[in-house]
């Protein structure tokens, strides 16, 4: 089933072999923009967790040094600029979390898709 909520990804996501080859979407999407992801991403399913704290810790490098970056990698990863600018407009100070979901979100479908549509 196409995960389309944050809970269903992330029973999705339980699948080690889903989780890890949504990661290396995600290392894909972001090393065209000029990020590397730390060897490990690339080599081993992470906690999720630990995958959550490494898209958010990509996000806020984006936002710091790669600004000009920003908006080809949203594009790359198929997230509008109204779901950006959405999570960024809330009162939350968790907005990175909730955007990180997002783009993790994003990353699972394509790689769903992948699978079943191929």
């Amino acid at each position: 089933m196409l995960p389309t909520s944050k809970d269903e990804s992330l029973n999705e996501l339980q699948n080690l072999n889903f989780r890890f080859e949504t990661q290396l979407q995600i290392a894909k999407d972001f090393a065209i923009h000029g990020f590397e992801f730390h060897p490990l991403f690339h080599q081993e399913t992470l906690e999720i967790d630990t995958l959550v704290n490494d898209v958010m810790e990509a996000i806020i490098y984006f936002l710091e040094h790669k600004f000009t970056s920003w908006q080809p990698l949203l594009y790359t990863i198929d997230i509008s600029e109204k779901n950006y600018k959405k999570h960024l407009s809330t009162e939350s100070n968790d907005w990175v979390y909730q955007f990180a979901w997002a783009i993790i979100k994003r990353e699972a479908q394509k790689v769903f898709f992948k699978k079943h549509y191929k």
